[in-house]
């Protein structure tokens, strides 16, 4: 049996960026529960996962995992955004698909996240690096944008239909039939022909998109706010309806904007701007560390972005989410905050916030994009080098075994 990850007690352990790789000052932070391999019955607390080109298996531990050629972020296999939507979580993976994590409470029959699906489509994901995930009409939909400076692109050998599918830039999961449909193309956006797609993001019900054309002399970038006079979840409805045929199109509105303002609308706000909950869960986290939080509330259609000591170096990345009955922070470190309760369970520590770390990765590993689905803790972790990135996967771990075991 491993041994604990952690110390038992509320011990002052060390909260440090170095998975990545930074040097930073060690920060104190007390820990209120521990995250062993096994719980008392026997059963492990955790399962690991690691992706390879065809889906996903289990590993013991992300070093053990199959080495694998090491290549620039957007071009590998990788978690790049996350969603929670009805109580199921739903991660976006580079260049295979969609990772499915139904929610699910207590220990499942066949194991942690037995029930955790990848569905994959080649058309849309081969070509092109996975964006950011939106949760739009409780459809979990996401864009796709190109790095003309890593991206290979080699479809001479497609025909008509999938090199037309393949230049679907906004794209719907459809989650009866788990397949995916396209909403829109490059087409339908300005300057068609000349720029690619390389931010999206949807904002207090507008979209921001920020378009890059190359020439032979320069680079330009143009960017542009649009929606439609009809909700964008009218045109989600009726694409689910349209069987395959033609994507309805819609009548979008676009204005263009300068880049700085494309910049200053997407910029995180200060974290003196948080929600009153987080604000709590996050007060055991010293005022002094820097940090990137990427919070998503439940129903939220997109992420909001705070930032805390903005120009400081090194600020720890992480991840929040809340619903109805908690709020939670992950750390790339692996630290993680809880306030609050699971499915059909009482309140944790009496509602204070209540802490632990995953175990430690490995030298030039780190966390990444983390939610709760049900009762299970999924967090993303990948092996990091500068700008690439080589073996990837996931961990899921059950809450109901690290939370409340000891007060059983």
């Amino acid at each position: 049996m491993k041994k604990a990850f952690l110390v038992c007690g509320f011990c002052a352990l060390i909260f440090s960026a170095a998975c990545s790789g930074k040097k930073t000052d060690s920060l104190p932070v007390e820990y209120s529960r521990i995250l062993k391999s096994a719980s008392r019955s026997g059963e492990p607390t955790h399962r690991w996962f690691y992706f390879t080109d065809a889906g996903f298996k289990e590993i013991d531990v992300p070093r053990n995992a199959p080495k694998v050629q090491k290549k620039p972020w957007t071009e590998a296999v990788r978690i790049t955004s996350s969603v929670l939507i009805d109580g199921t979580g739903y991660f976006l993976v580079n260049k295979l698909g969609l990772l499915v994590c139904p929610s699910a409470s207590g220990m499942q029959k066949e194991g942690i996240a037995s029930k955790t699906l990848l569905v994959k489509n080649s058309a849309f994901f081969s070509d092109f690096a996975a964006g950011s995930l939106f949760g739009i009409d409780n459809v979990p939909v996401f864009n796709l944008y190109t790095n003309s400076i890593f991206a290979s692109r080699e479809k001479s050998g497609a025909d008509n239909a999938e090199r037309e599918k393949s230049d679907a830039v906004l794209i719907g999961y459809d989650k009866e039939n788990r397949d995916f449909f396209p909403l829109l193309y490059r087409k339908d956006f300005p300057r068609t022909g000349k720029a690619e797609l390389r931010e999206l993001f949807f904002i207090d019900d507008m979209w921001y998109v920020l378009l890059k054309e190359t020439g032979e002399q320069r680079t330009d970038f143009y960017a542009y706010s649009f929606d439609t006079p009809e909700a964008f979840t009218g045109m989600l409805r009726k694409n689910r309806t349209a069987g395959g045929t033609e994507p309805v199109r819609p009548n979008l509105i676009f204005k263009e904007i300068g880049v700085h303002e494309f910049r200053q609308k997407i910029r995180p706000l200060d974290a003196s701007f948080l929600p009153g909950r987080l604000k709590a869960l996050l007060e055991p986290v010293p005022s002094e560390v820097p940090w990137y939080l990427e919070y998503r509330s439940a129903g939220s259609l997109s992420p909001r972005r705070f930032v805390r000591r903005e120009h400081a170096p090194n600020p720890r990345q992480a991840y929040a989410v809340s619903d109805e009955p908690y709020s939670a922070a992950f750390f790339e470190d692996g630290t993680f905050f809880f306030a609050g309760t699971l499915p059909m369970k009482h309140v944790v520590n009496e509602g204070k916030t209540t802490a632990f770390k995953l175990p430690r990765l490995s030298a030039g590993y780190t966390y990444s994009y983390a939610l709760i689905a049900g009762s299970t803790l999924f967090a993303a972790w990948e092996e990091t080098a500068f700008f690439e990135t080589g073996r990837s996967g996931f961990v899921a771990v059950n809450l109901e075994e690290v939370l409340y075991e000891s007060e059983d």
